[in-house]
């Protein structure tokens, strides 16, 4: 939702604009565009980046930003709630 709400008010502020990238990384929501208006775009952006950093990406409820329990040398960070965050580190224990 967060990343539909944005394209909506990008398009209102410039309905040419074109998306290039939109990615999660590093536990966060990543929008890459061209655009006119660009300092008016950035502060829609950067608040869709707060949003999603506070925004578990399983349930969409309140959530914080976390580092997996993986064993290896491989770690994701992903934004989640508590409940969803419980029940991933059991997977990621298993």
């Amino acid at each position: 939702q967060i990343v539909l709400d944005t394209d909506a008010a990008l398009a209102e502020l410039d309905p040419d604009y074109e998306i290039h990238q939109v990615k999660e990384k590093m536990g966060g929501l990543r929008y890459y565009c061209s655009i006119d208006h660009l300092h008016q775009a950035q502060a829609i952006i950067r608040n869709a980046e707060r949003r999603a950093a506070r925004t578990c990406d399983d349930c969409g409820t309140e959530g914080a930003t976390v580092t997996t329990s993986t064993t290896g040398p491989t770690r994701w960070w992903r934004t989640l709630c508590p409940a969803c965050r419980t029940e991933r580190e059991a997977k990621w224990r298993s």
